[in-house]
């Protein structure tokens, strides 16, 4: 059955973004048209991203990627993942609030940043405005990510509870080998992640690493630095790297 999921996930996404690629051709030459259509585009969108969500379930739990695991800053990785996706919450008219406070984990940074824009994609989809914060290990307590959303949890989606996404990003935390918790109050609906903390001995490996010559040819400070990529992750990993010139 694992095949049959696979290849149905593979073909809808495959028809869906040939659908999604005609509406942008189409917006270009009758922009009026379009917008009159933006319920069923956002549709194609949302059923292309589940069909693209299933595959990666299956793939988390059949094939997990190698993991190279690596000091971060969750409030940085938090950051670039908001920015890549900020027109697309704000298309949504979903507005965010944010409280970042350094907060530095062990994890590997590509399945860090895909949980995190999981998670605004999932959150996305309830219609109101979130807030996400991101706070330091405290004693026994690790880093911690939350992101709460102004929705009440009766008045939620049904596709919300137990659908794909939601599978997707509690295995997303499972592969970091995070701690995720939900809180259903009757005016929010709040996720916090939290990871294990980053050891002494880590912190250590990851200074001795930093020293290394940057691999950045020239001066760059005061420039303004033009990225262009089809990738979300990619131009946030860039924005994340720029960060610290």
């Amino acid at each position: 059955w694992q095949d049959m999921v696979r290849q149905l996930s593979d073909e809808v996404a495959t028809l869906l973004q040939g659908a999604s690629e005609q509406l942008s051709r189409l917006e270009q030459l009758e922009p009026g048209l379009v917008r009159s259509l933006a319920g069923t585009q956002d549709a194609v969108e949302r059923a292309r991203q589940a069909s693209l969500a299933a595959r990666d379930v299956l793939r988390l739990c059949e094939d997990p990627p190698p993991q190279q695991r690596e000091v971060l800053n969750l409030a940085d990785v938090a950051h670039a993942a908001l920015t890549a996706r900020g027109e697309w919450l704000h298309r949504r008219k979903v507005g965010v609030r944010q409280a970042f406070a350094q907060a530095m984990v062990h994890v590997d940074a590509g399945l860090l940043y895909r949980l995190v824009d999981e998670l605004l994609l999932w959150f996305g989809q309830l219609a109101a405005d979130i807030t996400v914060s991101v706070e330091p290990a405290r004693g026994e307590r690790g880093p911690r990510l939350q992101i709460t959303s102004q929705r009440r949890p009766s008045s939620a989606p049904p596709t919300a509870w137990r659908g794909v996404r939601w599978v997707l990003w509690h295995q997303l935390a499972r592969a970091l080998d995070a701690r995720p918790e939900l809180d259903l109050q009757d005016q929010h609906v709040r996720v916090t992640i939290q990871l294990p903390a980053v050891t002494q001995a880590q912190l250590a490996r990851s200074v001795d690493e930093s020293i290394e010559p940057t691999t950045v040819s020239a001066v760059i400070q005061g420039c303004r630095v033009l990225i262009v990529s089809a990738s979300a992750q990619r131009r946030a990993q860039c924005l994340q790297t720029l960060a610290g010139y």
